[in-house]
């Protein structure tokens, strides 16, 4: 584990999180040049940080994950190659961002709530680089999601 992180790991492989709850603390469950990493069942509120996210990392696989009042709810940055896939998760009132992908990866997002975030989903798909004047096939997909604005009355207002 790194100090400072809940739960979390450098360049670590098969890690299995399941089941915890973890609330009022700096970083969330995050996973950093790491591979195969399986992340569900969790709850996170009331973080600082990041509650759910990786960089540079493959594999890894996030399902039914709960985030609530945090700074940014899933957060993926330099991702690989490979598709980065959320299913079934739940993203609300997280103050700025419900999800940040800033990835060379793709993104889906399948049977998930996204609800009265400031900014629910922010997407930027990138690379190859343009030096290289290469094509490759990237996309983001949204597949039976509910995504809905913020509630006027959001208590995150008063933060």
């Amino acid at each position: 584990l790194w100090q400072n992180y809940d739960f979390g790991g450098e360049e670590s492989t098969g890690n299995y999180w399941e089941n915890n709850i973890a609330h009022s603390c700096l970083w969330g469950f995050w996973v950093r040049k790491g591979s195969n990493t399986v992340t569900k069942l969790n709850k996170v509120q009331l973080w600082q940080n990041y509650d759910f996210g990786g960089e540079e990392s493959t594999g890894n696989y996030w399902e039914n994950n709960i985030a609530h009042s945090c700074l940014w709810g899933f957060w993926v940055r330099k991702g690989s190659n490979t598709v980065t896939k959320l299913n079934k998760v739940q993203l609300w009132q997280n103050y700025d961002f419900g999800v940040m992908h800033w990835s060379t990866s793709s993104l889906i997002i399948q049977d998930s709530i996204l609800a009265d975030n400031s900014f629910s989903i922010f997407n930027m798909v990138v690379g190859p680089s343009p030096l290289g004047h290469a094509l490759e096939d990237k996309f983001v997909e949204y597949k039976n999601t509910l995504i809905y604005g913020r509630n006027p009355d959001s208590p995150c207002d008063e933060i």
